[in-house]
């Protein structure tokens, strides 16, 4: 039976005589399973969206996400990988998908996003080419982070995958030996025994103000803050503003033999200043920002309270 004939009184069943009912729902707005009879794509639809004008299948040119268009495109592709599609209907994209492999003749369950996005093949005889040492090293080197660490030796699992891949290191402050991956070591990741969490106020600190500029090396503003390591501050303000292209130079610095003492000035800067940007213009630290204006009036509270500080007035 046609969807045009099973609701003769739609104003809009004429749009139904394409499709032939499969599986009946228990009205328009369940979903019926339905074959076009120019396509033969079988889908699984609301009756009520066909009604309405809607075409589920390659008889639509807007139609990109049906389980028939995701099928053709996965055939090259798995041809690609010495593999076949199992699976009769493709649904979501993280949906479960059975597929067969030739070389290996392993059935296995992989999703659409996994074929076609990010084109991962066999888990069983993948012949992806895996990165070798040296390349290893080359992605630890490219993040441009300062490193107090030293590379002892790269291990692999039987597995060869790289998410499996560990690397062995030596702290240069404290010798201490441990085992991390290359992501953790990427994402600024150091020494367990020796790294401490946060802005440690124990430790010789540095207040800061640095130059916002923008992709066209325009000045926006200035950053203030406190740190106890400056090379890690501006790599974590550069890479906590992706995907926004701003860069950020040092233009006046202070240093504190305790970070409690910076931590005080700071607060007085932010109490007297505010800020001035927000955050969607400055996701890194838009709390502590001054405009272009305000940069000689901020250099000059701050070398009076360092002044005094160094006068004798400690806290």
């Amino acid at each position: 039976m046609l969807l045009s004939e099973y609701y003769k009184e739609s104003k809009h069943s004429k749009n139904g005589i394409n499709y032939e009912i499969l599986e009946f729902g228990k009205n328009q707005r369940a979903k019926f399973k339905v074959k076009c009879v120019i396509c033969h794509e079988i889908s699984f639809v609301m009756a009520s969206s066909i009604l309405s004008g809607r075409k589920p299948c390659l008889c639509s040119a807007k139609s990109g996400s049906t389980s028939q268009r995701k099928i053709q495109r996965l055939i090259p592709i798995l041809d690609n990988k010495n593999m076949e599609l199992v699976s009769k209907v493709v649904g979501k994209a993280k949906d479960p998908l059975e597929v067969y492999c030739k070389v290996c003749e392993n059935h296995l369950t992989t999703t659409y996003n996994s074929l076609v996005l990010q084109n991962h093949g066999c888990k069983y005889c993948s012949n992806n080419v895996r990165p070798t040492d040296e390349e290893l090293l080359q992605r630890i080197k490219a993040t441009g982070i300062k490193s107090n660490f030293t590379v002892k030796e790269i291990l692999r699992s039987s597995s060869g995958r790289l998410k499996d891949v560990d690397v062995s290191l030596i702290c240069n402050k404290c010798d201490n030996n441990w085992v991390t991956s290359v992501d953790c070591i990427r994402l600024g990741r150091s020494c367990p025994q020796c790294a401490y969490s946060g802005f440690n106020t124990a430790l010789p600190a540095k207040l800061y103000i640095l130059r916002v500029v923008s992709e066209d090396n325009i000045l926006q503003g200035y950053k203030y803050g406190i740190t106890c390591d400056i090379e890690r501050r501006l790599y974590e303000h550069k890479r906590d503003c992706r995907p926004l292209v701003i860069n950020f130079e040092l233009s006046h610095s202070w240093e504190y033999p305790s970070g409690l003492n910076a931590q005080l000035h700071e607060r007085a800067i932010r109490k007297k200043f505010g800020s001035y940007f927000k955050q969607w213009e400055l996701p890194s630290g838009f709390t502590e920002t001054i405009s272009i204006q305000d940069l000689g009036d901020l250099v000059d509270f701050q070398t009076k309270q360092y002044k005094d500080l160094s006068n004798g007035r400690y806290y």
